[in-house]
């Protein structure tokens, strides 16, 4: 486990029970506003026992004799979280040592979960949730799943103990002298089953598995290790997503290798069909072009579909009958695997929307007829061959197949182009867009290509993927006011029955303090889409900015105001896209941006002159807002022409090297998607 971090200013020796909350502010009439019902399930009038009490405990955590790497990870988990919290060391057996006489932290598939027969019926469960009660004296965690258990015991750490998992590197632990166990019966159900904020640490270059495990984010691109519970039971070939061209294998059927670029011939005993792939107009190499999708290489998503939307037997090989081909060699290879992705390349463009079988039924309906065909005939030999076992497969609406397949019914609905576009009961759309963010998607200030995707789809489809965007892909250091969306966002993904929710955000931009803040917020809001917003933003805010907390959210205030106020506007010029701008001469001023770097510099001044910091605990908080300062003083030179046209070159060149040292202090790389900063003002300012 990495050291945790415990911010000076923020170590108070208290007695924390079960149902204690993590202090936003001391405001009791707030608590239940801030907190909601996330307390539910703990009685706060009926304490059970001491789980410390001045260096002592009542307690012994209780592991099963066979334990699971996962279940034997948590409770390592609490024995250290408790220890670094109050002093205490709990001690871990076996169920083979039990004793009446003894109270215990129930973790796993123990005996004494047996004993307690709780019935729980874990299908309710949606996968990782779980359930804690306390019989007697003793704690007892009931799960479906080794990960239930896991965030079980989590849900202790947090609840309990009041440790909060603020980053990768940052880990709140309140010193406390006495914890107190109450009277619990909880059930936490995730409310969606793979969930995740894409930032740093969660994404594939920079993966931190422990703050993944403690975000309880779970999602189909990570090999989790055993001791976190072990993958997802998601099969995909060639890559995690935007993958279709890889189930018609080059080796066997391509002019080129996908891997190598290099040409197949005949006389290497292969036979060429070309014609099962489409290449988007203008692309670089008639095949694979190694190392990216600049080729534009897809399927032929027509090839092989009847025009009632069957599959073609008359064709010996088709697109449609290699993919069934390769996927029941997929199905077989991952006997575990309950979803299989087959998405469109990244291209833009996946099909000839003159084709006159797209006119007719839109390069959405064309995708779903494909994939519907592709998905009844491995169902139907799922159910012949391995015993009915459930084969789901999933594509994109995306980009040119966002738009869903269906017509005005005349009464203010939608009905589907024919019954061939409606996705059969095995097919799961995954939405994807590359906007609207700053209001949920489907607030009625959304354009209408926004706010109507959705209810589009949701009138034909029935079980739904999201992918949505939480950052300006354009401008990571920006100011990104996306945050107002995300209550009502995970409020509509529930109601839509979704069980995948991806939030993409600066996934390769380490340090991003605004990625911070969010995927915090997202993380418990894609587990409890009732967590209150603002209570959460401050709660991340005061565990990780200590005294200089207020200093960040007034700047975020100070943003979000003035966004809010332009916004009003009958048709603001800005949509916050994934990638757009965030600003231009009527949504940016020199008194807002100068007003931003005042309060850093105040942040900067309490810091300094605080003596009851550490010299670490001041290095560490002046980068946190050397990071957050870099926003303003960024966004002061990209829009500096516009800002301060009266300046002269001296002052911009004098900027840029402030923005350049503020960078380097807080070890920030990223512009964007694919430019580092430093590389950037070298280019344009030569520094």
């Amino acid at each position: 486990m990495k050291t945790a971090i415990k911010i000076t200013v923020l170590m108070l020796s208290l007695i924390i029970v079960a149902g204690s909350a993590f202090a936003c502010n001391n405001s009791k009439e707030n608590a239940e506003y801030k907190y909601g019902d996330y307390y539910e399930g703990i009685n706060t009038e009926k304490e059970i026992g001491y789980l410390a009490n001045n260096g002592t405990t009542e307690y012994t955590v209780m592991i099963p004799a066979e334990a699971t790497e996962t279940e034997k990870q948590a409770a390592n988990e609490l024995v250290d979280f408790t220890r670094m919290s109050t002093g205490v060391k709990l001690s871990i057996v076996t169920d083979s040592n039990y004793s009446d006489s003894v109270s215990y932290i129930s973790i796993g598939r123990t005996d004494l979960l047996e004993k307690a027969a709780f019935g729980t019926d874990y299908n309710t469960l949606n996968g990782d949730g779980f359930v804690i009660k306390t019989v007697g004296k003793n704690v007892i965690i009931d799960a479906g799943t080794d990960r239930g258990f896991l965030y079980g015991t989590y849900e202790i750490i947090e609840k309990v103990l009041g440790v909060r998992f603020l980053t990768e590197e940052e880990t709140y632990i309140p010193n406390a002298t006495k914890v107190m166990f109450n009277e619990m019966d909880i059930t936490s159900v995730p409310a969606f089953k793979m969930r995740v904020y894409l930032n740093s640490p969660t994404f594939l270059m920079n993966t931190d598995m422990e703050y993944i495990a403690h975000t309880r984010t779970m999602y189909d691109w990570l090999d989790i290790p055993e001791n976190y519970g072990g993958s997802a039971h998601v099969s995909r070939r060639g890559n995690n997503t935007h993958n279709a061209r890889f189930y018609v294998p080059a080796e066997k059927y391509g002019t080129r290798d996908f891997y190598s670029g290099e040409f197949l011939t005949e006389e290497e005993g292969y036979e060429p069909h070309p014609e099962l792939w489409w290449i988007k107009p203008g692309s670089t190499a008639p095949m694979y072009e190694p190392g990216g999708e600049g080729s534009g290489i897809t399927l032929n998503w027509l090839n092989g579909i009847t025009e009632d939307g069957k599959l073609d037997e008359s064709m010996e090989i088709s697109t449609a009958k290699v993919v069934i081909e390769e996927m029941k060699k997929d199905a077989l290879a991952n006997p575990d695997a309950e979803f299989f992705v087959i998405d469109q390349e990244d291209i833009g463009v996946i099909m000839d929307a003159d084709d006159p079988t797209v006119k007719k039924y839109t390069p959405a309906g064309v995708l779903v007829r494909f994939c519907n065909v592709v998905a009844t005939e491995l169902q139907k030999w799922a159910d012949e061959e391995l015993d009915g076992r459930k084969i789901n497969l999933v594509t994109f609406a995306y980009q040119q197949t966002q738009s869903a397949p269906v017509v005005d019914d005349g009464k203010g609905g939608y009905v589907p182009i024919d019954e061939t576009v409606v996705p059969v009961e095995n097919l799961y759309i995954r939405l994807a867009y590359t906007s609207a963010m700053y209001y949920p998607y489907d607030d009625e200030r959304q354009p209408d290509e926004v706010k109507y995707t959705i209810v589009k789809w949701a009138s034909i489809c029935k079980h739904f993927w999201f992918w949505g965007y939480d950052a300006v892909y354009t401008d990571y250091i920006s100011y990104s006011p996306t945050l107002g969306q995300a209550y009502g966002t995970v409020q509509l993904m529930r109601e839509l029955g979704v069980q995948y929710m991806l939030m993409q955000s600066t996934q390769n931009s380490p340090n991003d303090w605004q990625a911070n803040i969010k995927s915090y917020v997202w993380s418990k809001l894609m587990w409890n889409p009732d967590r209150e917003v603002s209570a959460l933003v401050n709660e991340f805010l005061e565990g990780y900015y200590g005294i200089v907390a207020p200093y960040v959210r007034e700047m975020m205030n100070l943003f979000d105001a003035h966004f809010a106020n332009y916004m009003v506007k009958e048709e603001p010029d800005i949509w916050f896209w994934a990638y757009g701008t965030i600003g231009n001469e009527d949504t940016l001023t020199p008194r807002l941006l100068d007003k931003a770097v005042e309060i850093m510099e105040k942040a900067e001044k309490v810091i300094e002159e605080d003596q009851t910091l550490s010299e670490g605990m001041k290095e560490k908080l002046s980068e946190r807002i050397a990071r957050v300062k870099l926003t303003p003083k960024w966004m002061q030179l990209f829009y500096f022409s516009t800002l301060y046209p009266l300046e002269d070159s001296r002052a911009k060149l004098d900027l840029a090297q402030k923005v350049l040292s503020l960078s380097v202090y807080g070890d920030i790389k990223m512009l964007n998607e694919g430019t580092g900063l430093a590389g950037y003002l070298a280019l344009n300012y030569g520094i």
